[in-house]
C-alpha cells in the first residue's frame, strides 16, 4: 500500500524540466498495535538513491485521505481523537546522505491512558534544497515567474488497539462507462464508491471483473496494492478495461471490496453492449 510516492519526480511546466532528488523509504507504511499506557518502537530506512549528497529534514504530521486516496498532510493534533502526532518521537530530525548511502530513522508512539484508537500519523522526509525554476508565459512580451519546487516523502503510521472494532463496510455506488477506441475496441472505465462504516481503518482488497451471460469471466484486474479507507470515509475505487473485444450482449459488471469481514461487499452493474 503506497500513500505518497518514494520514487523519482520530474516537473514540467512548457520547458521546464526539473529532476528533485530520488529518495526512497523502505517500508513506507506500518500498522503497531499499542494499547493505551503503552509504547512502541520502530525505525524505516532512508535511502538517497542519487548521485549527490542530500540533505534531508524529517517531520512529523497527521494527515487524511481523499476519496480518491489523495494523502492530505495536516498540522499535528488536527485530527483529535484520531490523531497519532502528538504521541509519537523520533530521531534523527536531519540527516545528510552521500550518493547510494542509507539512514535508520527510530520512532517510538507513547500512549496515555485516555488515548484510545485508532490513531495514526505521517513522518515526512522532504530534501532540504529546493529547484527554483524561472517559467515563461506563452503571451510574447508578458513577464515570468520563479516557481519553487519540492517533493516530500511519507512513512505512515497506523495505531490499532489490540481488540479493534469489528470492520464494516458497504459499497454505497457503482458507475460504468464506456468509450469506443477509433480502432473499433472498447474501453470500460469502472468505478465503485466504498464507505468504511467502523471505527477503525480498513484495509481492503478490491478486484473488478466483466462477466457474460453464461457468467464466464471476460477480464479480471485485481488492485495491486492493499487500499486504506479512514474511518467513516468514502473511497472510490476505479479501473479502466481497455482494449477490450465484447461481442453485442448482456454483461455483468463487479466491484468487489474485501474489507476484513466475515464477508465481501460488491457493486454490481448490467451492461448492455449494442452492435
Amino acid at each position: 500500500m503506497a500513500l505518497t510516492g518514494a520514487a523519482l519526480v520530474s516537473v514540467v511546466f512548457g520547458a521546464a524540466a526539473v529532476e528533485l532528488p530520488p529518495i526512497s523509504l523502505n517500508p513506507m507504511v506500518v500498522w503497531e498495535e499499542v494499547g493505551v499506557g503503552e509504547s512502541r518502537s520502530g525505525s524505516f530506512e532512508v535511502t538517497n538513491l542519487g548521485e549527490r549528497t542530500t540533505t534531508l529534514n524529517v517531520a512529523v504530521f497527521d494527515f487524511l485521505l481523499g476519496e480518491t486516496g489523495a494523502f492530505i498532510t495536516l498540522m499535528p493534533g488536527s485530527l483529535g481523537k484520531n490523531s497519532l502526532a502528538d504521541h509519537i518521537t523520533f530521531t534523527p530530525e536531519r540527516m545528510t546522505l552521500e550518493a547510494g548511502a542509507t539512514r535508520r530513522v527510530s520512532y517510538t508512539i507513547s500512549l496515555p491512558p485516555e488515548a484510545h484508537g485508532p490513531r495514526w500519523a505521517t513522518l515526512i522526509v522532504t530534501p532540504e534544497s529546493t529547484e527554483e525554476v524561472a517559467l515563461e508565459s506563452d503571451d510574447e512580451g508578458a513577464l515570468g515567474f520563479l516557481a519553487r519546487l519540492e517533493v516530500s516523502y511519507g512513512f505512515s503510521i497506523f495505531q490499532r488497539e489490540p481488540d479493534p472494532p469489528a470492520p464494516a463496510g458497504q459499497v454505497m455506488d457503482m458507475r460504468v462507462r464506456g468509450v469506443l477506441e477509433e480502432d473499433g475496441t472498447r474501453q470500460l472505465l469502472i468505478e465503485t464508491t466504498f464507505q468504511n462504516l467502523s471505527e477503525d481503518v480498513a484495509r481492503c482488497t478490491v478486484y473488478f471483473e466483466i462477466r457474460d451471460p453464461e457468467g464466464e469471466t471476460l477480464a479480471r484486474h485485481v488492485v495491486p496494492s492493499e487500499r486504506v479507507v479512514l474511518p467513516g470515509a468514502r473511497r472510490v475505487f476505479s479501473h479502466a478495461f481497455e482494449g477490450l473485444e465484447i461481442p453485442p450482449g448482456e454483461y455483468l459488471i463487479l466491484g468487489v471490496v474485501d474489507f476484513g469481514g466475515d464477508h465481501l461487499t460488491a457493486g454490481q452493474y448490467i451492461a448492455n453492449v449494442r452492435e
